[in-house]
């Protein structure tokens, strides 16, 4: 366990693809029972059915990344209630259309190890600090897939920049409600031209008061730039990102690891150094998230701080191969009433997100939020040290003194 001094305030975020390697997306509303034009970057659907793609080439697409100019001619209208049925056989075609165009230029995301020089990087000026911070022993945690912004609707494609923005806002107004420290977030988006080419988790970090913010690009293309996300109350002193391995024709999943100085005892006057991991694994197929738990494990082996892992598993405690059940009985990592009925975070009845914590801490609540802003919901865990851990940080504190 590493005790650490208390840190000063400051940020450093984790490089994020440039704006420019993003393509502006834009919708245009049309009335009742007409047709209806959606742009897609430079791409136009239109009701004279011509798609001419031609996507700006990203920097990034080397070392066996082909990048090309696509060019397809389909025909969709968007018609009105009376010929539903027709849509309906449409979407498919659009919604496959669109999967092409995102996998013809997609990288393989970048890995990076960064220390703060000192303490802990600096904060984001524009953040208030006044925001309130756990010292009395207990640390809050909440997890969340925002599902880049769209909330409830279809896909992100089909809404207005405005729409993402308040939908984001929403989602900084329950982080507000809930005066979480530490926030872990997955499906969170860059400027991106799917979901109205801004930063989500900047506008989240101001509006909701967290000046340490990170996010992770685990997939990037000409049409998203997205991955983890941690925001913070909490000094951060070092960040990990980390991409799992491709796993087409899903796109890729990772973590993201901070390092947080929680000053857990005032008395003690020392700040503990605890691993906060997001983490998002592949929806589609058992056998990926199995090798994406051991890539985890394998990067995650020799950190000695306590560990909190959290964030979108896809996994269920009692499914037939869980993941989660698998990494906790392998690890020094325990979950909260694993057979507990009433803790679905999707669908109203899959538990995949998940909080596990090591053995130096111990849950005080544990609740799943009712606030309707993504397709997840929300997960908050308060916990605490257990005695043990307190009394070995308390000593540690005293033989550093004895040495000075």
């Amino acid at each position: 366990m590493r005790v650490r001094g208390k840190a000063s305030v400051r940020h450093r975020s984790i490089p994020t693809a440039s704006a420019d390697n993003a393509v502006r997306g834009h919708a245009q509303a049309s009335p009742k029972g007409a047709t209806r034009t959606v742009r897609l970057g430079v791409a136009t659907l239109g009701k004279d059915g011509a798609i001419a793609g031609d996507p700006r080439l990203d920097p990034d697409c080397s070392g066996g990344s082909v990048c090309r100019e696509i060019r397809v001619r389909v025909s969709i209208c968007i018609y009105a209630p009376s010929q539903i049925t027709s849509m309906s056989l449409l979407k498919p075609l659009f919604y496959l259309l669109v999967s092409l165009l995102i996998s013809s230029c997609t990288t393989v995301g970048i890995n990076s190890h960064k220390i703060a020089d000192g303490d802990s990087f600096p904060a984001d000026e524009a953040v208030s600090q006044d925001y309130p911070i756990s010292n009395n022993g207990i640390l809050r945690i909440l997890t969340l897939n925002i599902a880049h912004g769209r909330n409830q609707a279809a896909n992100q494609l089909l809404l207005e920049k405005e729409d993402i923005e308040q939908n984001i806002r929403s989602i900084a107004r329950m982080l507000k409600k809930t005066n979480a420290d530490v926030v872990a977030l997955q499906e969170a988006d860059g400027p991106s031209g799917w979901s109205g080419n801004f930063d989500h988790i900047e506008l989240l970090a101001r509006e909701a008061g967290y000046p340490w913010y990170y996010r992770a690009n685990h997939a990037e293309s000409w049409l998203f730039s997205y991955g983890t996300a941690i925001l913070s109350r909490l000094p951060v002193a070092e960040t990990i990102q980390h991409t799992f391995s491709p796993s087409p024709p899903t796109l890729n999943k990772g973590f993201l690891l901070g390092q947080v100085n929680w000053m857990n005892d005032t008395e003690i006057g020392s700040a503990l150094a605890v691993d906060i991991v997001s983490v998002h694994l592949d929806f589609s197929r058992q056998r990926v998230r199995d090798e994406q738990i051991a890539e985890m494990t394998e990067a995650l082996a020799n950190r000695e701080n306590p560990m909190i892992i959290l964030g979108d598993f896809n996994s269920e405690w009692f499914a037939e191969e869980s993941v989660v059940k698998e990494l906790a009985e392998k690890s020094r990592l325990s979950v909260y009433q694993p057979d507990a009925i009433d803790l679905h975070t999707y669908n109203s009845k899959r538990r995949y997100d998940w909080i596990l914590i090591s053995d130096e801490f111990a849950f005080v609540r544990y609740e799943v939020l009712p606030d309707i802003i993504s397709d997840h919901l929300a997960v908050l865990a308060v916990i605490k040290l257990k005695k043990s851990t307190e009394s070995s940080a308390e000593n540690n504190l005293k033989m550093v003194n004895q040495d000075r």
